[in-house]
């Protein structure tokens, strides 16, 4: 995996999906944080709006990530429909 195509922020959300070709996870956005406390603020509020449901087709995955040691802390999927909206909560916050 290419260290330039998969950059996970240290604290805040990083969305990832597939790369064209299908064979590494790539970072599509990094919403960083100030605090771990803002980014779960951020996450499960994200979680509750954008989080697929059901058999819906599932082309992202967003990571809570809380520093150097917890990266991944929490993931859930979403489809790259709801990405604008990922990113007005974003702002929101």
């Amino acid at each position: 995996m290419s260290p330039a195509s998969y950059a996970p922020c240290a604290v805040g959300l990083h969305v990832c999906g597939m790369s064209e070709d299908g064979t590494e996870a790539v970072t599509v956005l990094n919403i960083p944080t100030r605090t771990a406390a803002e980014a779960h603020r951020l996450f499960y509020r994200a979680k509750a709006e954008c989080q697929i449901a059901g058999e819906e087709p599932r082309s992202l995955v967003v990571d809570l990530c809380l520093g150097a040691n917890e990266h991944g802390a929490d993931d859930f999927s979403m489809s790259r429909q709801m990405l604008d909206r990922l990113v007005v909560l974003a702002a929101q916050s």
